[in-house]
């Protein structure tokens, strides 16, 4: 894989892990974050012998957001053609993704994180769409995904004031799947994607189903239900034991 500027890759077995690496700007996104962030899971999706991501941020924040002093190039349309696709990689990634949280998950990082399938935190971690305060809003998935994950009015409640949700709460209202120890952390969500890397390409057809839920009717996300869960049947049975 291509040296990167703003991330670090390592290749871990069948897990891939994506550490967002500019710990002196807490990891805020600027334009070559997000392109070699996309570029690295495209270029992950292709490798069979990669089954899930684990994605985490250098100490001592995950993603503070967009970085302001190094603006996104080009005018909004620009942006419409050719950011949207970029920014949304690690929601369209068809492989498991798996969270690993510390310290702030704000703005755009808050989106970020809103895109993986199983958030796992620590007690610094702090969530806040903060957009509001600045008279703009969320634009790459917050809305939306916050709103599928926590419900509706919540997700209105922490939009509409751009406030922070702390770690105990994040855990409440179901943002994260899970808090651990600082020290735990990495380990912990390192071996749960180990396990779903090596259930592949199964935990693949669940994701895909799961996600069905969101985005169609129950009729139609029961038939793919279905459709998948014959296919897993039929991989296993031609699966050597």
């Amino acid at each position: 894989m291509a040296s990167n500027e703003t991330i670090d890759v390592q290749e871990r077995g069948r897990v891939a892990i994506i550490t967002l690496n500019r710990p002196t700007v807490r990891n805020a996104m600027d334009s070559i974050m997000v392109r070699e962030l996309a570029e690295s899971v495209r270029s992950l999706e292709k490798q069979d012998e990669i089954q899930s991501i684990l994605l985490t941020g250098s100490a001592p924040a995950f993603c503070s957001g967009i970085d302001t002093r190094q603006p996104f190039p080009g005018d909004l349309r620009d942006l419409y053609q050719h950011g949207f696709a970029d920014r949304e990689a690690v929601g369209l990634c068809r492989k498991p993704v798996v969270a690993a949280l510390s310290g702030a998950a704000f703005g755009a990082g808050f989106e970020l994180a809103l895109m993986a399938d199983i958030i796992f935190a620590d007690a610094s971690v702090r969530f806040s769409l903060p957009e509001v305060t600045r008279q703009t809003m969320p634009g790459f998935g917050g809305t939306q995904r916050l709103a599928r994950l926590v419900g509706r009015i919540r997700a209105m409640e922490i939009c509409m004031s751009g406030r922070v949700v702390a770690a105990e709460e994040a855990l409440r209202i179901g943002l994260v799947n899970q808090l651990l120890e600082p020290s735990e952390l990495l380990e912990h969500a390192f071996k749960f994607a180990e396990a779903i890397a090596a259930a592949a390409p199964v935990t693949m057809m669940i994701k895909e189903a799961i996600n069905a839920a969101d985005e169609g009717s129950l009729a139609s996300g029961l038939r793919m239900e279905r459709r998948l869960s014959q296919m897993s049947l039929n991989i296993r049975k031609s699966t050597p034991t």
